[in-house]
């Protein structure tokens, strides 16, 4: 299906929340509880609306035909459960965590009905990310949130490329590749430690493929990148310090990520099969220019989805997701992801 991709079937995502350096914040948070208001080190973290198992069964596939709009819907409930640090170790100064955050992810995509190119279509995709959040913390140090709202919107254009076909004129392999920004529109409270927007740009390349060995069974998988630029306001409940200097800005690492997922059709229209997605950080974060080392951030997600083609107009696709192998970032022990799709 298409394209969120990027957040999409194609994407995406709803804005940012806890920072990827929270082994860090552990220290910090410690003396916080002794002494508000002292400056600590900033914590960073990738935005938290990426596609990580937003798009999963048949996302090589095109869900506007040449001259259509299509909208889908991502509707996602996450519920973090422990804050983890650089070896994956629970922070206990923040106790029983939990942060529960509903992100409405919507994608609307155009592909156009005449193309420049012969073996291609082009087409533009746009993501209005709504998120809230809920939040609790047991230990003596905490995190404030705001209270979520309009996310950071996604804009990209895309080639959906020509399947390939067998002898029988069947659909074997079919891919797209996508060029998206995200633009810093999310709600943003600079004294928050939890925001629903970035208050930064990112670059967000994606290639989306199925396929398909055998008629019914599709074999997915979306690699994706993400290159996050400056933020000159980094957002903290409490003073920010660096190496004995005031925080100018603050940059994220680079992401590479990968949504995979296979599935059978057990009965006409009905599709059931097995999803995940991996992140893996591949450079430190950085403070006022400095490496912040030990920053990267990491996630291994893996659960059961089913998809049902409804009518040649709408479908539904439900993924469950649980996380291992979580480095620098909260741990979603519990992920509901629903997708509709509506063509007009």
């Amino acid at each position: 299906m298409e394209n969120t991709g990027s957040a999409k079937y194609l994407i995406y995502r709803a804005g940012a929340f806890i920072g990827s350096g929270l082994r860090k914040y552990m220290c910090g948070a410690l003396l916080l509880a002794a002494f508000p208001g002292m400056a600590i080190e900033p914590t960073l973290s990738q935005p938290a609306g990426i596609n990580n198992g937003y798009t999963s069964f048949f996302d090589g596939f095109p869900v506007a035909p040449p001259g259509h709009l299509a909208y889908i819907g991502y509707y996602r409930y996450n519920h973090i459960n422990r804050l983890t640090d650089n070896n994956g170790n629970r922070i206990q100064a923040f106790g029983s965590t939990r942060i529960d955050s509903w992100v409405a992810n919507n994608q609307f995509l155009y592909t156009f009905e005449k193309s420049p190119f012969d073996n291609a279509t082009l087409g533009l995709d746009l993501i209005v990310p709504v998120v809230g959040f809920d939040t609790d913390f047991g230990g003596p140090a905490t995190l404030k949130a705001n209270h979520g709202g309009i996310g950071d919107i996604m804009m990209a254009v895309y080639l959906q490329y020509n399947p390939l076909l067998n002898d029988r004129g069947e659909v074997t392999f079919i891919h797209r590749l996508e060029l998206g920004v995200n633009a810093p529109t999310g709600a943003y409270d600079s004294h928050s430690d939890i925001n629903t927007g970035m208050n930064q740009w990112s670059f967000h390349p994606t290639w989306a493929a199925t396929w398909l060995p055998v008629p019914r069974w599709t074999i997915n998988w979306r690699l994706q990148y993400l290159y996050n630029f400056k933020n000159d306001d980094p957002a903290s409940s409490q003073p920010l310090e660096w190496r004995g200097e005031k925080v100018r800005h603050t940059q994220i690492g680079q992401l590479m990520f990968l949504n995979f997922a296979t599935s059978w059709e057990v009965v006409p229209d009905w599709h059931v099969g097995i999803n995940g997605y991996y992140l893996k950080q591949i450079t430190d974060d950085k403070v006022n220019g400095d490496t912040q080392k030990n920053s990267r951030e990491q996630a291994l997600g893996i659960g059961p989805g089913v998809m049902w083609n409804y009518s040649a107009q709408d479908k539904f696709t439900a993924n469950f997701y649980t996380e291992t192998e979580v480095r620098n970032r909260g741990r979603n022990s519990a992920i509901v992801n629903l997708v509709y799709v509506h063509t007009f």
